[in-house]
């Protein structure tokens, strides 16, 4: 269990959680311990659970003095499977190419003629 100023870090056997302290000010938020109270903590506006399982890398850093946790965690389990290994575009890229270019070419000649009419 970790505590600073803006939330508390926690993690159980199967989960990493991350409670932000409640606050009506800026740097006013009251310190509270929610290690006996999780799912009260997790209402707390920003307040958010990881999945131990889907942690892929937990960091942690100083930036000019101050400390932070980089967190990388998969979102979908099963993107691969539906996606397939290698994900293939639906067209190849020299179709996108000529609908950008096509789209050009009609806002082009749509602001000439505007620009024209213009009085």
């Amino acid at each position: 269990m970790g505590r600073a100023a803006r939330g508390q870090l926690l993690m159980t056997n199967r989960r990493l959680i991350c409670i932000n302290y409640l606050s009506k000010k800026p740097f006013g938020a009251k310190i509270e311990d929610y290690s006996d109270r999780i799912e009260e903590g997790l209402r707390n506006e920003g307040s958010f659970e990881v999945s131990l399982g889907k942690i892929i890398e937990a960091k942690s850093d100083r930036i000019l003095g101050t400390g932070y946790m980089r967190l990388r965690y998969s979102v979908d389990g099963l993107r691969a499977i539906i996606l397939g290994e290698v994900w293939q575009p639906l067209y190849p890229l020299c179709y996108d190419l000529l609908v950008i270019c096509c789209f050009d070419a009609a806002m082009i000649i749509i602001g000439t003629f505007a620009f024209n009419r213009r009085k």
